[in-house]
């Protein structure tokens, strides 16, 4: 929900992503770019559907990998940040240039 309210989902759905999409789990709803896995058990889809779940999942687990270390550089992102909404945005950004600054050096 809090997505679909967002800036960034009313740009999208106005703007479009081009050639790229949102790599989401099941929590989603699909859209035209948003890529979701497909739903059924395991064992019972297709083989095809069955193989575009298990490198979507690969997909998001990269990524959830990635911000896994992100907030264990950062701290302060372990918990809930006691600022407002505008510093807490300052806070991210500040975090995510100098976590990309580590990365680089």
């Amino acid at each position: 929900m809090a997505f679909a309210f967002s800036d960034l989902a009313k740009r999208i759905a106005n703007e479009g992503l081009g050639d790229d999409y949102i790599v989401a789990d099941d929590a989603y709803v699909a859209s035209p770019w948003i890529i979701t896995p497909w739903s059924g058990a395991k064992g019972t889809l297709k083989p095809h559907k069955a193989c575009f779940n298990y490198w979507q999942s690969r997909t998001r687990t990269v990524v959830e990998q990635a911000f896994g270390i992100y907030v264990r550089r950062w701290g302060v992102l372990q918990s809930t940040l006691d600022v407002s909404l505008y510093h807490a945005s300052l806070v991210v950004e500040t975090t995510m240039k100098l976590h990309n600054i580590c990365c680089d050096e």
